[in-house]
């Protein structure tokens, strides 16, 4: 059995060849993990770190760190985010991941990947067993190279997280992702947040309720821009009674209003397993907030996280859910700007920040008074959840 200096020495020359023979320069950082033999290594080559004034990775570059991965037995994490995989360099990027028996994540954010270039990737996900996240935000996948990688997760049994929001996805390629959720048993979280277009709404809706009664293991569903107005709410929260596995949902930048917001206050009466709700820019107003408030504040025991940011909630409403916190022991993050914070809303939030009950850390306010007034401003990073 090779030991890791003969392993690391072998890879090390490979690698070296390989850039010669592609005429590109060294990577650096590829040099680092293999010379010191960093298992489990993160190998951060992002072309979006100005900060670290790191260019965006050539075609030769590519071509030489996908054929040295094939090997490789220190990477488990891949940064590739804002650099251009074209086709052909895709195709070899595929054949690694099918080869590579270390890799656990890959991030391909902003690659400019096309439908032609996906295929190579679902292709290789039928075959590749260590990949457990990979995120494809805001590539052109189009609704085919979607309907492709729902095809390719009918036998991937290793995947966990997939990020596919903004690439393009329409109402079949959603509804493909949807019908994948009734059998698979392995993914924890999924974004399809922001797709292209969705006609047929209320059928892509019933797909969703469908997958949810039935899928046990999916923890985290993010269905952020999808147009989903207070039917396609109180449907959703009425599939989540018989649900046993989601622990959050993010339904922001959508169209719920009150009577969508009362659906899941009657959800929360059933202690189901959510722990986070994120109903970040719609428009459930004081009546909406005060129904989710009346629950929590003797009826549910599950919820963790909180978010209503930008919801067009007054002082009233907003006081009722500081008031709701001081019966309710099991919340411990709440996020609330973008609302009318007036005096009311302002002196109760205050009373929960300096009283103890409202962590700094887990919400997005802070109080300060001015001439014997209280205010409060932005902490300035949690208007969404992930």
């Amino acid at each position: 059995m090779s030991t890791d200096a003969e392993v690391s020495a072998a890879l090390k020359l490979q690698y070296y060849e390989l850039c010669a023979e592609a005429d590109c320069h060294v990577l650096d950082q590829m040099m680092d993990i293999i010379d010191y033999n960093h298992h489990n290594a993160v190998l951060n080559l992002s072309g979006n770190l100005p900060e670290y004034k790191i260019e965006k990775l050539t075609e030769a570059d590519l071509w030489s760190l996908f054929r040295v991965l094939e090997k490789d037995v220190y990477t488990a994490q891949l940064d590739l985010s804002y650099n251009s995989i074209r086709e052909s360099e895709a195709k070899i990027l595929g054949w690694t991941l099918s080869k590579n028996k270390i890799l656990q994540t890959l991030n391909l954010t902003m690659c400019d990947l096309r439908t032609r270039s996906i295929m190579p990737l679902c292709h290789a996900l039928q075959f590749n067993g260590t990949l457990t996240k990979l995120v494809l935000h805001g590539n052109k996948l189009s609704a085919l190279g979607g309907t492709e990688l729902a095809t390719a997760l009918q036998i991937n049994n290793t995947l966990e997280y997939l990020d596919i929001s903004n690439t393009d996805q329409d109402t079949a390629s959603l509804i493909a992702f949807f019908t994948v959720l009734h059998s698979n048993k392995t993914l924890k979280y999924i974004d399809l947040s922001s797709p292209k277009t969705i006609k047929r709404r209320e059928e892509l809706i019933v797909h969703a309720c469908e997958a949810l009664r039935e899928n046990a293991t999916l923890e985290s569903l993010i269905l952020r821009k999808h147009g989903i107005s207070d039917p396609g709410a109180s449907r959703i929260a009425w599939a989540l009674r018989a649900n046993s596995g989601l622990k959050h949902i993010d339904l922001s930048c959508n169209s719920i209003n009150a009577h969508g917001a009362a659906s899941f206050a009657e959800l929360l009466i059933k202690n189901t397993p959510l722990e986070g709700l994120s109903l970040c820019s719609n428009e459930i107003g004081d009546e909406g907030i005060e129904a989710i408030s009346e629950t929590l504040a003797t009826r549910n025991n599950t919820l963790r996280k909180l978010w209503v940011t930008n919801n067009s909630i007054h002082g009233s409403g907003l006081s009722s859910l500081a008031a709701s916190l001081l019966t309710n022991t099991s919340l411990t993050h709440v996020y609330i700007w973008g609302n009318k914070l007036d005096d009311k809303a302002c002196n109760a939030f205050e009373m929960l920040c300096t009283k103890g009950r409202l962590a700094a850390e887990n919400t997005d306010v802070m109080p300060y008074r001015v001439d014997g007034v209280t205010y409060l401003a932005e902490r300035g990073h949690y208007a969404f959840s992930h």
